[in-house]
């Protein structure tokens, strides 16, 4: 190898080590403080708001008490009479409420309600109970 290229190369690493040796500190969580207070705030008002329930906690009877009460869920129920409700998971993370009768009702993917059908779903496929026979991706809400 040229000895010229190869000391100019020895150079130009050693300029490169001594920048990146010879650069501030960073404190560790720095930015999250710097620009970003409100974020954290925010953050912070989120997690300590105590009117919407903690859907993790609620048991899976709760969460069914608190889909029957819904307004959206209660208005489907009271338009399909003597009809057994059911709820189907999406691909794109909506909830489906279903009936005997035919008719469907897609919830909206940010909506509180399809967070609770969502949860409900998920706790009964887990526990194995509330499934639908004739549905298997199906939970029942109603029968």
């Amino acid at each position: 190898m040229n000895p010229v290229v190869a000391s100019s190369l020895v150079s130009l690493g050693k300029e490169v080590f001594e920048r990146i040796t010879s650069s501030p500190k960073v404190e560790a969580g720095a930015h999250l403080h710097s620009g970003n207070q409100s974020f954290v705030s925010e953050m912070r008002e989120a997690q300590d708001s105590p009117n919407l329930p903690n859907l993790a906690q609620l048991s899976e009877t709760q969460l069914k008490d608190l889909l029957l009460k819904d307004p959206t869920v209660a208005s489907f129920i009271q338009e399909n009479p003597n009809c057994q409700i059911f709820l189907q998971k999406r691909a794109d993370g909506t909830m489906q409420l279903g009936s005997s009768s035919g008719q469907s009702l897609v919830l909206e993917k940010e909506s509180p309600v399809n967070q609770t059908c969502l949860a409900f779903f998920e706790q009964s496929m887990l526990n194995g109970t509330s499934q639908s026979p004739l549905r298997p991706d199906a939970v029942i809400l109603k029968s």
